[in-house]
Order: C-alpha cells, then sequence, then structure tokens
C-alpha cells in the first residue's frame, strides 16, 4: 500500500498527468439536512445486511444504498473534508497496528519481496490500463488508478487530487472489491467442501 501510494501519485505529478478529468464534477457542498439522511439510510442498509449476515455488512450495506442514490440521480450531500481525512487516518492506523516493529526486523526478505512484486504488478497494471485505454476511450492514467493494487480510499482520493476521473476510479475498485467481498467465500466453500469431502471419500473407513 505504501509503495502504490508513493510510486503511482508521485510519478503521476512528475509526469504531468494530472487535470485530465472529462466526467462530471461530484457533489461539493456540503448540507447538513442531507448528509444526516444520508447517514440514516445507509445506517438502514447496514442493518439490512447484518440481518442478512451478509459478509461486511457495514462496508456493502452503505455502498448499496449510495449506489442506488447515486445510480438515480440523487445527491444529498458531499462528505466534509475533515471527515474524509479522519476516515483515512483510521484506516491507516488500524493497518499499521498489524506491525509490531519486531516483525519488520524480522521479515526484512519477506518485505523485499513484497516490495519487488508490488513493483511488478504496478507494472503490469500500467500496461493493462494502456491496452484497455486503446478499446475504452479513456486515458490510460485514469486506467491505471482504477486497476492498481492500491486500496479503493487511496486511489480515489488520488485521482481527486489530480483530477484524473473520480467516479471511473471508484467504480473500478468498487465492482472489484464488491466482487471479492461476496464471491470469495462462496468460492472457497465451494471448492474447499468439494476437495474435503473427496477426500473422506477416499480414505478408508477405521
Amino acid at each position: 500500500m505504501l509503495l502504490v501510494t508513493l510510486v503511482i501519485p508521485f510519478g503521476f505529478q512528475w509526469a504531468g498527468l494530472h487535470g485530465l478529468d472529462a466526467t462530471l464534477p461530484g457533489a461539493r457542498v456540503v448540507q447538513w439536512p442531507g448528509l444526516a439522511l444520508l447517514a440514516v439510510l445507509t445506517g438502514m442498509g447496514c442493518w439490512a445486511m447484518l440481518k442478512l449476515k451478509r459478509t461486511n455488512p457495514w462496508f456493502i450495506g452503505a455502498l448499496l444504498v449510495s449506489l442506488l442514490l447515486t445510480a438515480c440521480g440523487f445527491t444529498l450531500s458531499a462528505l466534509p473534508q475533515w471527515m474524509t481525512n479522519a476516515a483515512q487516518l483510521v484506516i491507516g492506523i488500524s493497518l499499521g497496528v498489524r506491525f509490531s516493529r519486531g516483525f519488520v526486523h524480522m521479515a526484512p526478505r519477506w518485505l523485499g519481496s513484497v516490495a519487488l512484486a508490488t513493483l511488478g504488478m504496478i507494472a503490469l497494471c500500467a500496461g493493462f490500463a494502456w491496452s484497455l485505454a486503446q478499446f475504452a476511450g479513456l486515458h490510460w492514467a485514469t486506467l491505471l488508478l482504477g486497476t492498481s493494487p492500491g486500496g479503493i480510499a487511496e486511489m480515489a482520493i488520488t485521482a481527486k487530487v489530480l483530477q484524473l476521473g473520480v467516479p471511473v476510479v471508484t467504480a473500478f475498485h468498487v465492482t472489484r472489491l464488491a466482487a471479492v467481498l461476496l464471491l470469495a467465500e462462496p468460492m472457497y466453500r465451494r471448492i474447499y467442501e468439494k476437495r474435503l469431502a473427496a477426500q473422506a471419500e477416499s480414505s478408508p473407513a477405521e
């Protein structure tokens, strides 16, 4: 995550790849009644996902409600900048506390391999973004942000700062994340339960 958020934004800034956003801007004015209504509606979406016992209900519920509102053309309010900054800070803290100083000292080879793999993934994503840009009619820099291995928050904020197609970048990452969250568990159960059942059948009965 650190490499992605350092290499791509600074590389784009150095190369002058910014201000290429041809999409319509989103909401920019904070409307407190609309923001309160948005909080209530997304909270109801989270509650529904909890009742349905879906994976990541707090994320999926709020996301689905926001997507439906946006698709129907309702713009209730923009998010205050301090709220976005606070959320990004909390995300960073939640990631950082998972690593101890001892772990960093004990795993230099692993960290080196992860760094090389991340740089390789960035290069592959750049090639894929350039190829996709030939058919999609979008700038490859926007598509790179949309297909990069970074998180949705980091890449959306990068797109916003550099004006590189925020809606497109967000849509790419939301689709990928929703697919992972919704499909990973069923696929895991389908594959490994069948494998375990086959092993149980092939093993001799005691």
